[in-house]
């Protein structure tokens, strides 16, 4: 049986074609990554308001390719605060 070697760089793809490479120390099935952005929301019932969303999105490993582990964006949950 052939041993395949695991890459230690993962490239994580969203569902809008950006991608992202970091540092995969050891394999995982499934890698979460939390972001924090900064929403700004004018309306002229409200003025302007600034909201805080935090998003934990999930990838899901797909494959082995050009070096690289491979996961595809299989959720996202956001939070606004």
């Amino acid at each position: 049986m052939k041993k395949i070697k695991i890459p230690k760089k993962a490239k994580l793809i969203t569902d809008g074609g950006f991608y992202m490479i970091i540092s995969n120390p050891e394999f995982c099935q499934t890698i979460h990554v939390p972001l924090m952005k900064s929403i700004r929301v004018a309306s002229p019932e409200t003025g302007d308001i600034n909201m805080d969303m935090t998003l934990d999105i999930t990838f899901h490993f797909e494959k082995i390719f050009g070096g690289y582990a491979q996961y595809r964006q299989m959720g996202v949950v956001s939070i606004i605060k």
